[in-house]
């Protein structure tokens, strides 16, 4: 089943092709199964969904894009080309994938957004809850909350100005 709203979904990249242009852009074409969509925080499984979608590395010209670089982050490519070619030994990582409903020659239809690392959720939980999971792990104490923030001194009285 094709995927038919627009949303923020994890997905799993199953195959891609380069496509170049004759103004010299490049696009990297992606087909995903969508393995979960993202409603209200929450990640709702789904399953025999697919979805394919285009990210431009190369703009008019062979112009550098972002593309390129949500491709690196998202997707784990260290820019090598020939990594892309169909057959090499790269496997792309899985990843967010944002899907917009884009308007064209008068016909809506749903556009890749934008690709996202799934790893960056990861390391935001490092961040806020490693230690303490370590701690636990280790059998040893929790590391102490930190102490609460001093009152603030109250505000002096408002003078009235004398001119």
């Amino acid at each position: 089943m094709q995927l038919d709203r627009e949303g923020r979904f994890r997905a799993k990249p199953v195959s891609r092709a380069v496509v170049m242009y004759s103004s010299r852009s490049v696009a990297l074409e992606l087909s995903f199964i969508v393995l979960a969509e993202e409603k209200n925080g929450e990640w709702i499984p789904l399953e025999h969904v697919e979805f394919s979608g285009s990210i431009f590395m190369l703009g008019r010209g062979g112009r550098e894009l972002a593309g390129q670089v949500s491709v690196a982050k998202s997707l784990g490519w260290n820019g090598d080309w020939t990594q892309l070619e169909i057959g090499s030994d790269w496997t792309p990582s899985d990843c967010m994938i944002d899907v917009k409903i884009e308007s064209y020659n008068g016909e809506n239809r749903l556009k890749l957004g934008y690709l996202h690392p799934i790893k960056a959720n990861y390391q935001s939980l490092q961040e806020r809850y490693g230690a303490k999971s370590r701690a636990l792990l280790a059998g040893g104490p929790l590391p102490p909350k930190p102490p609460p923030l001093p009152p603030q001194a109250a505000a002096p009285p408002e003078q009235e100005c004398p001119f």
